[in-house]
């Protein structure tokens, strides 16, 4: 903010993104904003250029990203914005954009440039602005979703978020003993540490209070990590699996339904989904990806290694971390009086070797590896997902590629899975001829 990011390129930008979608026939968008000082301004300006291109303008204030995309699809306006900087740190701001087809990334947000260089038409037609409330509605949703009874404490931390004012209202009025914790957002400023942090005082306050377990959402809320009554994180898959049957058992009648996951989904996740018959889509280790092969393919449930856990219909579509946490609520209650999440934990987990992220330099930049690697399996028609990241399967476990932060590097990440040491050892034979034949040495 202030240096890359200014209001005027809100403007800038909000006329722009208007210029494009009334091009596609597109009149009505809801805006809202995230708890950064400086998200209300730029808020203002992108709805300013919004309207200046033909567009009615639904502003929605302070909010999740879970309740713009609830918003969007419950009023049938074609696309909505969040003025967020998600995990950045909080002198950081940008713009989330989503539609009816999902969010706005990849050739996509490149795009809009096409339409910007045309030029602005707010001259032809003017749009309006106008304030709605959809917090309430949003929340009533939520409460609507909640049949869980659960009697020892359960604590809730906001990290400071947007997701605080909207559980203010919903842990009074859903059954059981709530703590709310962190939900100031002034006083808990946005950082890079803000998980770690709170994971942290989550666990401290878990055990001070002998409570059940916890709850922590990032700022937005879009994601969940869940911590038992020993100050344990529960693995994300784990997490997932729970919230998965249980979300399908209620709304779906324990029907197969397609679930969509990273590409870094372990054994015990991906066989447990076999055994029950659901089909599993692969999707890259982004929430975005995630979220637009949901909607793609009409799926159920989709989810990310780092916690993002996004819902089919009616309703949903985006990463939604309160109906993670709520649909996690419903599986608890459900348990015995004497139910301990961290021994149901325990009796659910399965032993399998793993071989931990591991780099391998390439004589050419992470991107190009990756190309050539998918190229050699293509050819050799070895079946894998094909993307920013790569998952190989084997009959007993699989393998994955993907790049580091900086695509520039002349290195690759490389994991793998599997049930036995044998198993272990044929998969590494497997990525050693795969990589050496694509001139990436083992040595």
């Amino acid at each position: 903010m202030g240096n890359t990011l200014k209001t005027e390129d809100a403007l800038a930008f909000g006329q722009a993104i208007g210029n494009m979608y009334f091009a596609q026939g597109a009149r009505i968008v809801c805006v809202a904003y995230d708890e950064r000082l400086s998200s209300s301004a730029l808020e203002e300006e992108i709805c300013r250029g919004l309207a200046w291109e033909g567009l009615y303008v639904l502003r929605l204030g302070h909010c999740t990203t879970a309740v713009a995309h609830f918003t969007m699809k419950m009023l049938e306006a074609h696309l909505a914005i969040v003025v967020t900087g998600g995990s950045s740190p909080a002198n950081c701001s940008g713009f989330r954009i989503f539609d009816t087809r999902g969010p706005l990334h990849g050739q996509r947000i490149l795009d809009v440039t096409s339409y910007a260089k045309i030029g602005f038409n707010h001259n032809v037609q003017t749009g309006g602005i106008v304030s709605v409330n959809a917090i309430n509605i949003y929340q009533e949703h939520m409460i609507s979703q909640d049949n869980s009874s659960n009697s020892a404490p359960i604590v809730w931390n906001c990290a400071g978020g947007s997701i605080a004012s909207l559980l203010h209202d919903i842990v009074h009025k859903i059954p059981g003993n709530h703590l709310l914790i962190n939900d100031n957002s002034l006083d808990y400023p946005t950082s890079y540490d803000t998980i770690s942090e709170g994971l942290k005082q989550l666990k401290d306050i878990i055990i001070e209070e002998e409570a059940a377990f916890g709850f922590l959402f990032n700022s937005d809320a879009s994601s969940l990590i869940i911590v038992d009554e020993k100050g344990q994180t529960l693995p994300t898959f784990t997490t997932a699996s729970i919230i998965v049957d249980t979300f399908i058992k209620k709304h779906h009648n324990n029907k197969p339904s397609s679930i969509v996951s990273d590409t870094l989904a372990p054994l015990d996740f991906t066989r447990k989904l076999l055994k029950n018959q659901h089909t599993l889509h692969f999707a890259d280790t982004s929430y975005a990806s995630a979220m637009a092969e949901l909607i793609n393919l009409d799926a159920t449930v989709s989810i990310t290694s780092s916690g993002y856990f996004g819902f089919g219909k009616p309703l949903h579509g985006c990463p939604d971390g309160l109906l993670a946490a709520i649909t996690f609520l419903e599986f608890t209650s459900a348990q015995s009086q004497d139910f301990s999440l961290s021994e149901y934990i325990e009796n659910q987990k399965e032993e399998y070797l793993v071989i931990p992220p591991f780099s391998v330099p390439t004589p050419f930049p992470s991107q190009d590896a990756i190309l050539s690697i998918a190229h050699y399996l293509s050819s050799h028609d070895i079946p894998h997902h094909k993307g920013k990241n790569l998952r190989i399967e084997s009959k007993s476990g699989w393998w994955h590629v993907s790049a580091p932060e900086n695509h520039e590097e002349h290195r690759i990440l490389i994991r793998a899975e599997a049930d036995s040491q044998d198993d272990i050892n044929s998969i590494s034979q497997n990525i050693e001829e795969i990589l050496n034949a694509c001139s990436i040495s083992t040595s």
